[in-house]
């Protein structure tokens, strides 16, 4: 019988280890009463040293109250698993762990731990000043849990109404008591003590751990606002992931897009009664939108026309820029932004170049060159993965690439110009010429753009009429400077009377696009006979020689 027993105990402190390396029993103070295993570096000596030491020394200053929220919730919940907490190592400072941990009520109210170093290839998302997650990181882990077909518990979102009223007529240091215990205990019931973020101002996203439910949820964030004294409702709404016949990818473009769309959405455009339906009809809105854009690509259902960029001086055209055209849309330019925003740009970007570089290969095999100009959104040109397939396009038709401009758009979405710069480096040596658009939309530093050594600047229509109406032209001046000290040709968009071309041109502006110039149109052969015989690429040209004179 004793024999069995020890069997038995050897083989749970086998299957303990298998998967932890420190075993730890607290009482429910939090005094360690047992320790085996590895010590892990939390201190010099062995695991046996930890024995009569309270666990919360151990634990990362930032990781206290989460902390705290854990053991709470091991009491009341039973179990916790697999949850990330930093813990202070005696020589190499904060060390991350998984944690699981259980309670017995027959186990003489013991707590039970069980810790795991966390692996070089498990590094924690980013984290915010509140201890939660960047979106950027939530909204990729919400991607992944949307990919993965995972049958847990799906996206809620939370509004805790109250606490940005309160920081914006007090500031935000009346409600950061508050705030950091929601936050703390929205890390220790999400999944892995990592996937919940603030999304705004007293919004919150959480993909709740298996057995959390929204009630609980609401109860605890009551009680933590009532211990603070401040009067708020809480209204939680769960996002399902039903595809809906998407892909999956396109899937979790509509849930990114739809975090996006509720945390951007202002606070009086939902009352709490109605914020449910409202945030689900964003679901619902945005779904439809993806999966009739995706039908878009798909059967492509788009067109191009072209516009002339001309010099302003002779009206010969320099090149034309292909601008796209969806039937049914009456604003391609809120199209546009949607695409950028919902992460579908990408995939609109590649099939305007396959579309241009169809209609290029046409016109060549009818012996005219002319160059084009295909905008690229900056979102895009940040993908590794878009790049490695506009690359591939490319090099297909390398005999095009001399006709095949790039005009750079949404500049606002850059995060590193150094490595766009590096991007835009490759493309220029590759044979491309760059243009920017919309410089001085106020969006982008103009001195920025100018640092990426870019072959053209084109100049947003608002700056171009509020000089020629206004006379305002201390934007344009200083564009201009630094764009001739820099080598870059200049052009001015929406340029729609001669009044405004001679003011551009006064300014040192080379070239004009606009209705005084030429409207879109399908056919750009149209314009043929007015392209100056130097500005388009004929591959069979060749330069003759000028005698020498003697």
């Amino acid at each position: 019988m004793i024999s069995d027993l020890r069997r038995e105990r050897d083989r749970f402190v086998a299957f303990a280890f298998a998967t932890a390396h420190l075993l730890i029993e607290t009482d429910s103070a939090g005094i360690i009463s047992f320790a085996a295993g590895s010590a892990c570096g939390l201190i010099a000596g062995s695991a046996d040293d930890l024995i009569g030491r309270r666990i919360d020394e151990f634990i990362a200053a930032r990781d206290q109250l989460y902390f705290q929220q854990l053991m709470q919730r091991i009491v009341t919940a039973g179990a916790v698993r697999q949850m990330r907490v930093r813990l202070v190592g005696v020589a190499t400072g904060d060390v991350e762990f998984f944690l699981g941990g259980c309670y017995i009520d027959s186990a003489a109210q013991s707590l039970h731990f069980a810790l795991s170093v966390a692996g070089s290839d498990q590094a924690a998302p980013q984290q915010t000043d509140d201890g939660l997650s960047q979106n950027e990181d939530f909204t990729r882990a919400a991607r992944n849990h949307l990919a993965g077909g995972s049958k847990d518990q799906g996206l809620t979102l939370l509004v805790v109404d109250g606490l940005a009223r309160i920081a914006a007529t007090q500031g935000s240091d009346a409600v950061k008591t508050a705030a950091d215990r929601i936050a703390a205990f929205l890390r220790s019931v999400s999944i892995g003590g990592d996937r919940a973020t603030t999304v705004a101002p007293g919004r919150y996203g959480i993909i709740p751990a298996p057995g959390v439910t929204e009630a609980e949820i609401h109860q605890q964030i009551d009680h933590l606002l009532t211990d603070a004294g401040i009067p708020s409702n809480v209204v939680s709404f769960s996002i399902a992931f039903d595809k809906q016949g998407l892909t999956e990818a396109d899937a979790a473009r509509a849930l990114a897009y739809s975090i996006q769309r509720f945390a951007e959405t202002p606070p009086a455009a939902f009352s709490v009664r109605s914020l449910r339906d409202g945030a689900q009809q964003i679901i619902a809105e945005t779904t439809r939108i993806i999966g009739s854009f995706r039908r878009v690509l798909d059967e492509n259902q788009f067109d191009l026309v072209f516009q002339p960029i001309v010099s302003m001086q002779d009206g010969t055209v320099h090149h034309l820029e292909a601008l796209s055209r969806i039937s049914g849309v009456s604003s391609i330019a809120s199209c546009m932004r949607f695409a950028e925003n919902s992460g579908m740009i990408q995939d609109f970007d590649l099939a305007v170049a396959q579309k241009a570089i169809e209609n290029l290969d046409s016109h060549a095999a009818r012996g005219w060159y002319p160059v084009v100009a295909v905008n690229l959104s900056a979102r895009s040109l940040q993908s590794p993965i878009f790049m490695g397939q506009f690359q591939h396009l490319i090099q297909a038709r390398a005999d095009l690439i001399h006709q095949m401009m790039l005009e750079i758009t949404e500049t606002v979405a850059i995060g590193d110009f150094n490595v766009v710069a590096r991007i835009i480096d490759g493309l220029r040596r590759n044979g491309h010429r760059i243009c920017i658009d919309d410089v001085g939309a106020g969006t982008t530093s103009f001195q920025s753009l100018c640092d990426l050594k870019v072959d053209f600047l084109k100049i947003d229509g608002e700056l171009v009429r509020r000089a020629a109406d206004r006379g305002d032209t201390t934007v344009l001046s200083a564009i201009t400077r630094l764009a001739t000290a820099t080598g870059v040709q200049m052009i001015a968009e929406q340029i729609e009377t001669a009044e405004q071309a001679r003011m551009m041109q006064s300014l040192g502006i080379r070239f004009g696009q606009g209705y005084l110039y030429g409207r879109p149109a399908t056919d750009f052969t149209i314009w043929r006979n007015r392209f100056a015989p130097h500005t388009f690429h004929d591959p069979q040209w060749q330069p003759i020689d000028r005698p020498q004179r003697r």
